[in-house]
């Protein structure tokens, strides 16, 4: 009877300590270029869905959101691949990756928002009439959404779509990449010759609050 208890709670404990590996080894892993560059067009994409389903919802309107033509928003598409590379040496301490999550994405937004201000004079976002923003490029409040995102991209998403990637053929994978990497730069191309913009899209610079907080 005693050994028999033995042998449970050992094997009890040797699937738990499975468990956790496996748990561990999900999101402790080196993503290859290809997957980087595959997650990056994921990632951009799934924010257009994102953008466009939410101004339908808020607006009742079907617009192509973004800064350029193509259905993606690489602004998303960057923040995601950012979070693999910088911040899964810090998987293990969840508090940490927020904090580091919180703080990238208000640099990434506030950087890109003013940029495109810059060389095209116009806004794509504006968090002027929120409570607590910077120069309406950025939200304290939203930044913890794109907080919560990140832990999620790096614990779940991320690891569930590296195992789809990686059961693509690699020189399937590698066109796949090419093909991709192509479209989007003739679509950065033609967006910078002819820029999309318009209502619900855009807004004039000289149009929105430059400072609240």
């Amino acid at each position: 009877m005693a050994r028999d208890m033995v042998v449970r709670i050992s094997e009890g404990v040797r699937r738990q300590f499975a468990q956790e590996r496996y748990l561990e080894a999900e999101y402790d892993r080196a993503y290859s270029l290809t997957s980087l560059i595959l997650f990056f067009f994921s990632a951009s994409t799934v924010g257009w869905l994102w953008e466009v389903f939410l101004h339908i919802f808020m607006d009742g309107a079907l617009i192509n959101r973004g800064t350029t033509w193509g259905p993606w928003l690489p602004i998303y598409g960057v923040g995601g691949v950012m979070t693999l590379v910088l911040l899964r040496k810090f998987a293990d301490k969840p508090a940490h990756v927020f904090a580091f999550a919180y703080l990238g994405s208000g640099i990434l937004e506030y950087t890109t928002g003013w940029a495109l201000e810059q060389f095209r004079g116009v806004k794509y976002w504006d968090y002027s009439e929120s409570l607590f923003n910077i120069n309406g490029r950025v939200c304290l409040e939203v930044l913890a959404l794109f907080a919560v995102g990140a832990c999620f991209i790096l614990y779940i998403a991320a690891p569930a779509m590296d195992n789809l990637y990686r059961k693509i053929p690699q020189t399937a994978k590698v066109v796949l990449c090419v093909v991709l990497i192509t479209l989007f730069a003739a679509d950065l191309v033609f967006s910078a010759l002819y820029p999309k913009m318009g209502p619900g899209i855009t807004m004039d610079v000289s149009e929105t609050t430059k400072w609240i907080f």
